[in-house]
């Protein structure tokens, strides 16, 4: 029997991916397949090992990358978490976008620049969409990641992971979701990501492609990095690729 690691998707939900297909049964094609997201995480060799053989990993937090310069120019960026938004109020349409900055009421026209907002901080673990060579020369370069392991399905490697931090911590961390990081300094005040909670970073990190993995404390703790010993993680990544200088 073949078994695929993706997502079979019944009629009923066709009009959520496909708007114009019909709700009804085709006796040709009654399901669609979709392919599962493969992600890719540059690190350490010795790190890429305990992975892949008892599916260990760290997981850190969002405000340590911006206070920690040991981390390396890859990976520190004094601006993580911070959120600058711009745009011109149109008459007659209100900015949901920033009611949780503030709140314009039935304003008639006007601007708002240059307003941020810190994100509160959150545990995440970082991937890459895509492979890269020149941004794996980078990463050895400035933080030493010599290797590169391939996640073969980013929603079950997710599902793993956050089953082993619930072992571990109850249910002190609530699991949100994973996303790709916006490259842009700043938003306009009628983007939905301003709402979702997307993060944002520099374009000069552009290049590192990253998808990030969320979890938000459920009560007031002091929220520290840590590593999980064991997961079955491993078991739907492979080791990818290793370089040297």
């Amino acid at each position: 029997m073949l078994i695929r690691n993706g997502k079979i998707i019944h009629p009923a939900l066709y009009c959520r991916y496909y708007p114009f297909y019909p709700l009804y049964f085709y006796p040709r094609y009654p399901y669609e397949y979709k392919k599962p997201v493969k992600l890719y995480k540059y690190c350490e060799r010795i790190f890429m090992e305990a992975l892949l053989e008892r599916g260990s990993l760290r997981i850190g937090t969002l405000y340590e990358y911006k206070q920690i310069e040991d981390f390396g120019d890859e990976t520190y960026d004094p601006n993580e978490g911070l959120k600058r938004v711009s745009g011109d109020i149109e008459p007659g349409r209100r900015p949901t976008s920033l009611l949780p900055l503030i709140d314009v009421g039935n304003a008639s026209g006007g601007y708002i620049r240059n307003c941020s907002y810190q994100l509160p901080d959150q545990l995440v673990f970082s991937t890459s969409l895509k492979y890269s060579e020149d941004a794996h020369r980078k990463w050895f370069e400035k933080s030493g990641y010599d290797a590169c392991y391939e996640i073969l399905n980013a929603s079950a490697f997710f599902a793993s992971v956050n089953r082993a931090v619930r072992e571990k911590y109850g249910n002190d961390y609530r699991y949100e979701y994973y996303h790709e990081v916006d490259y842009r300094d700043e938003i306009g005040i009628y983007e939905p990501s301003v709402k979702l909670g997307r993060h944002l970073k520099g374009k000069k990190f552009v290049h590192q492609a990253e998808v990030r993995a969320i979890w938000i404390p459920t009560r007031n703790i002091d929220l520290k990095g840590f590593v999980l010993d064991h997961s079955s993680a491993g078991t739907v990544c492979r080791g990818f690729r290793v370089i040297s200088p």
